[in-house]
């Protein structure tokens, strides 16, 4: 085993741990000696790995977020083509549901912005990346000829608004059907966007 892959066999330890403990007693209640002793190494491997506590935050979002984003535009966006946001509903909100401790954290992230400008700043960051995953996705759809000329940015911040809202609101509301919901939303959404033909269902 290289040096390299030992050090993101610790990282992941690490996240891995912090990931939980945030979930479970939360950010602010979790020590780094906590997430050394449920890792399984010392604090000072700890500090090797990371500089501190909220770059540990960071780092799980950041993992969490991409590999969300990653799996739309590599799987589902390849599997439904200029279609994608019409059917990708129930797959989305499954990713979105998938990982509850997870879920935990982005809520804890919210109430963190309003105490924290380096985590209001990062999550500005996160929203801004959801955006251009969902602009690029419209604009390809636009260039293939599918849909109208139109501001796919605007239209890109509303589906994300969308999918944000819903999801915060889940957490309130666990049998709030956000399929349906979203499902609805297209059908008032896109016949103004369509080109050439018409989505089915």
């Amino acid at each position: 085993m290289t040096k390299h892959q030992l050090r993101d066999i610790r990282k992941e330890q690490i996240l891995n741990a912090a990931e939980f403990l945030f979930s479970v007693q939360g950010y602010e209640n979790t020590t780094v000696d906590q997430i050394a002793s449920k890792a399984g190494l010392s604090k000072g491997a700890i500090y090797w790995h990371f500089q501190s506590k909220m770059e540990i935050l960071f780092s799980i979002t950041d993992r969490e977020i991409a590999a969300k984003q990653q799996h739309i535009i590599h799987t589902t966006w390849h599997k439904y083509g200029p279609e994608a946001f019409w059917k990708i509903h129930k797959e989305v909100a499954c990713l979105f549901d998938e990982n509850t401790a997870y879920n935990s954290i982005h809520r804890q992230l919210i109430d963190l912005s309003k105490r924290y400008p380096a985590i209001k700043k990062k999550l500005k960051q996160y929203y801004k990346s959801w955006d251009k995953v969902a602009t690029d996705l419209l604009y390809w759809a636009y260039r293939e000829g599918y849909y109208k000329k139109a501001d796919y940015q605007a239209i890109a911040k509303v589906i994300s608004a969308l999918y944000d809202g819903l999801y915060m609101r889940k957490q309130l509301e666990p049998d709030l059907n956000t399929v349906e919901i979203i499902t609805l939303a297209t059908k008032l959404m896109y016949p103004s966007l369509l080109k050439k033909k018409k989505i089915n269902n």
